[in-house]
């Protein structure tokens, strides 16, 4: 699963599940820049590395996008 976010600038691919307990993002997920924070746990990972800000080794898997003609590419 894959979940889609949208910063107003630009827009960010990453897993949908979070990398503590694997809590649906989708749900617990808020964004504020380009932080995530899982409200389940209060564990928060910078979108444009992956990098889990709380805990080190527990980064989330993010995806290079590109936004073309409306679409967004995702590299898998």
């Amino acid at each position: 699963n894959l979940l889609i976010w949208n910063t107003g600038k630009r827009v960010f691919v990453c897993a949908n599940e979070c990398p503590h307990l694997g809590e649906p993002l989708e749900k617990t997920g808020e964004l504020k820049g380009t932080v995530v924070r899982c409200s389940a746990h209060g564990y928060e990972m910078e979108l444009s590395t992956g990098k889990c800000l709380t805990e080190a080794g527990l980064d989330l898997p993010v995806f290079r996008t590109e936004t073309r003609d409306g679409w967004i590419w995702v590299e898998l």
